[in-house]
């Protein structure tokens, strides 16, 4: 599962590799928590050019934070809100925003990142519904 690939680079960040020769650094922004119900990421992907080796292979060379900052595709931020029904149950709301784009200009990367996260929402909801 991706969730055994990650690599964490310290106590609210973890680095991911993908397929597509992407690596993705994800840390929790402690100082955007809000009473247990505002949890918001900061998202930066790099995508690094490594002399014979390619997608998976050449992702999987990112291990530090250093090329996120040196070298970032594109980030964004993240932010999940969870507030209880009174009829019980929780409201989650997602919202993405500060995308930039900084490499691969020709590449619509906000149209991908777009894509992943509807699949990605989509699977969390038909994970959580009951059948």
């Amino acid at each position: 599962s991706d969730q055994d690939d990650r690599l964490q680079v310290g106590p609210s960040a973890h680095i991911s590799h993908h397929v597509s020769g992407t690596a993705q650094l994800t840390e929790l922004l402690e100082g955007e928590v809000l009473e247990n119900v505002t949890i918001a990421f900061k998202i930066v992907v790099t995508k690094p050019k490594v002399r014979g080796k390619v997608k998976l292979e050449a992702a999987k060379t990112v291990t530090t934070k250093e090329p996120f900052v040196m070298h970032p595709l594109y980030s964004l931020k993240s932010v999940w809100r969870f507030r209880p029904y009174p009829a019980g149950g929780t409201h989650i709301t997602r919202v993405v925003f500060d995308f930039k784009q900084f490499e691969l200009l020709e590449f619509d990367a906000l149209r991908s990142v777009s894509r992943a996260i509807e699949l990605e929402n989509e699977s969390i909801r038909q994970s959580w519904s009951v059948a």
